[in-house]
This record gives structure tokens, sequence and C-alpha cells, in this order.
């Protein structure tokens, strides 16, 4: 019997990104043809740069009401690897939290100045070459309802269901108090 790493060089070759190639599947089943705005760094974390993730794709949506879906790239494994074929990598996870030291939009008065992990609803979880992928969307919250969150008078998961009862896709609103 094939080990999951025979199975994996024989269907990818070092030239290949077979876990971009999956992520990219996806985002095709939810935006069709739609091209992607896309930023990438100029020198990526695995080669010495600076910055951990490799690139950002945005995707115009009008799902729920017309926003922007930012896609980041690189807190998995993207490029071809045998050490990958049976990998998992999640350092956060659903109902995580933390603060963004200040309004998530520089320049504003947002008050929406910390945020919660949830999966995100659209790209969701996907098995790739490289392993399972969770996508986890960071969802703008209120100063208010992080100290909230950190005196226990409720939960992250409490929290983000509230929100998602009127908002299901959890779009961030910069103008919500």
């Amino acid at each position: 019997m094939k080990s999951k790493v025979d199975i994996y060089k024989e269907k990818f070759n070092e030239d290949g990104a077979p876990g971009l190639d999956a992520i990219n599947v996806k985002e095709k089943e939810i935006y069709g043809d739609q091209e992607a705005t896309h930023w990438a760094t100029i020198v990526p974390y695995e080669l010495g740069g600076p910055d951990p993730l490799w690139a950002i794709e945005c995707f115009r949506s009008k799902k729920q009401q017309e926003h922007i879906h930012y896609i980041t790239l690189g807190f998995t494994n993207l490029w071809y690897g045998e050490e990958f074929a049976d990998d998992e990598v999640n350092g956060f996870d659903d109902f995580h939290y933390m603060s963004a030291n200040g309004p998530i939009m520089i320049g504003t008065d947002t008050e929406i100045t910390a945020f919660t992990f949830y999966t995100d609803p659209e790209m969701g979880e996907i098995d790739t070459p490289n392993g399972s992928v969770k996508f986890l969307q960071l969802y703008g919250i209120t100063g208010k309802e992080y100290s909230d969150l950190k005196e226990k008078k409720y939960t992250a998961k409490e929290l983000t269901d509230k929100h998602r009862a009127y908002n299901p896709l959890l779009i961030t609103d910069l103008n919500r108090k």
C-alpha cells in the first residue's frame, strides 16, 4: 500500500503549487471567472522576506450587501512539499478574538477596534494536497464588545451568533456602534 507521501510525489512536482491550486478552485466555485485584485509580497517569507503572508486576493461581492471579500494566502502551505502531504496548521480557530490596538481603519473614528474569528461562511474548510485548510474570517467588533469578552460577560460564540442572526456573512461594518 502506498503512503500519502508516495501518492503526493506521483501527483505533483517540485514546480507546482498544489495548496494554492486547491484554494483557487474554491475561489472559482464562489466567484466564477471574476479576476481577483491581487497583492503579493516582494520577497516571500519562505525566501527570507519579512512578511508571513504570500499574498492577499480581493473579490467584489454583492451577496447580502455589496462588499469586498479579502482572502489571505500564506497561512497554509501553498507550494510543493512532500512534508506537507499530511500537514495541518491551525494557529487561530473559531471564536478566538484579539484587539487591533486601535481602529481597524486608520484615519477613521470607527469603534471597530478588535476581531473575532469564525470559519468563513463562503470559503469554509477544504482539503488540499498539503492538508486541511480552514478559512477563518475576521469579524470586526467594538472596543466595548471586546472588553465584555475579556470580562466574560458572554462568549465569542454567543457574540458571533448574535451578529450572524442579522448578518449571516459577518460583513464588518465600520459604522456599527
